[in-house]
């Protein structure tokens, strides 16, 4: 089943939203064309006074919406459909709390009118958190939306945990993630020169370093990448695997099984200058690349594994891949998601000009502005996502049943 679709973005023509029409060639014939439905929501158009959005970000179903943008006097502002912050030096890190909750997180800069410093906080309900030096990570919030965790540079140059508003003061943690199920955290912490990672009351190995922490699904089990001397190695379940040279990625399979991710192999004994060799490890099983492997994911029924590839020279096209097809190349890895049986996988592509398109199964439109993340229905018959354009956020969803899977 061919393509023919026209070439009108989704965006803005006139001052207006429009979104194209997308066809397909029914099989068989050469000129029959059944449309794919699609259907639009506008969430935020941006005021006046507004130069450009930087980021949004779009809580579940579209329900509600934020936008980080700068004003025509080069200052920012956060935009909500409840009304606008303060103005700021800059915005970044713009997050949504989990679910349809009209809950927003973000950073922003300010000059301190005593010292003249510029001191960083993070903002969420109109609260300003403790005054940094620099934000490390984050913000985070817990499945329920209702907690929110942080790393940053303190002003006494320390390295702390912010956590529900609050400094962590008694040592160094990075590497924060919170539990999918309950109020836990995880993080690595420092102690005595040495890092391990900590569970609520467990804690595992010590290492040079720790780094990537996460969960399991049913908020029980532990994995982490650990660093001793020149060995980097993922720990999962207190099981240590392969060493590589280094590992850039770690997730929990759906299921919560065993762990998935990419690194670097170790070069042959007595290889010199040998080229990187790229993989993609589930549990034993290991998946080589033809180059930097990123964004790995599996379906829900962990049959399939989808995964972005880096090309070897700046400039050229990522690919994507799934079970080990190309499924097409874009210059920039874009979001990408399965289907709910995994059947179908939709994805976007950036051209060279950065003109960017919709892909799922064999269908695809052209879209007119930026889309982070895609958003399956439970029945896998469509896919929603956010799309910004110049002057406006739309919230817009594309009905599948008529393509064919990948």
């Amino acid at each position: 089943m061919r393509l023919a679709a026209n070439t009108m973005p989704i965006g803005l023509r006139k001052g207006r939203l429009f979104l194209p029409s997308l066809f397909l060639l029914a099989p068989g014939l050469a000129s029959a064309q059944a449309p794919l439905p699609i259907s639009n929501r506008g969430l935020l158009e941006l005021p006046e006074d507004v130069a450009a959005a930087r980021e949004f970000a779009v809580s579940a179903g579209g329900a509600h919406a934020a936008v980080a943008a700068q004003t025509k006097s080069g200052r920012f502002v956060m935009l909500t459909e409840g009304g606008r912050s303060a103005e700021h030096e800059a915005i970044w890190s713009l997050v949504a709390a989990p679910g349809p909750q009209p809950r927003f997180a973000y950073a922003a800069s300010d000059r301190e009118e005593a010292s003249g410093a510029i001191v960083t906080r993070v903002f969420c309900d109109g609260e300003a958190g403790p005054a940094l030096q620099q934000l490390l990570e984050g913000p985070f919030f817990d499945p329920s939306g209702k907690r929110l965790a942080y790393v940053g540079i303190m002003p006494d140059h320390l390295v702390r945990l912010v956590l529900d508003g609050k400094v962590l003061e008694d040592r160094e943690r990075r590497s924060f993630a919170f539990s999918p199920k309950g109020g836990g955290w995880a993080c690595a912490e420092e102690k005595q020169l040495r890092w391990c990672a900590r569970f609520g009351t467990c804690t595992g190995g010590e290492c040079d370093d720790v780094s990537l922490v996460t969960v399991s699904p049913d908020g029980e089990r532990l994995a982490w990448v650990g660093k001793v001397g020149a060995d980097t190695f993922v720990m999962a379940d207190g099981e240590r695997r392969p060493d590589l040279v280094r590992i850039s990625e770690l997730h929990w399979l759906p299921s919560g099984r065993d762990v998935a991710y990419c690194g670097e192999l170790k070069p042959p004994e007595g290889a010199a200058n040998a080229e990187a060799r790229w993989v993609v490890v589930r549990g034993k099983e290991e998946t080589r690349t033809d180059g930097f492997p990123r964004d790995a994911q599996f379906s829900a029924d962990e049959k399939h594994l989808l995964f972005w590839v880096g090309a070897s020279t700046p400039g050229e096209r990522w690919s994507l891949v799934c079970d080990g097809k190309v499924l097409g190349t874009s210059f920039e890895p874009g979001p990408a998601a399965f289907s709910p049986d995994g059947g179908t996988v939709a994805w976007v592509r950036t051209d060279g000009d950065g003109a960017r398109w919709l892909h799922a199964g064999d269908a695809r439109t052209q879209l007119g502005g930026r889309v982070p993340s895609l958003e399956w229905n439970a029945e896998g018959t469509a896919v929603s996502f956010a799309v910004c354009s110049e002057r406006a956020l739309t919230w817009v969803t594309a009905r599948t049943d008529s393509a064919r899977p990948r």
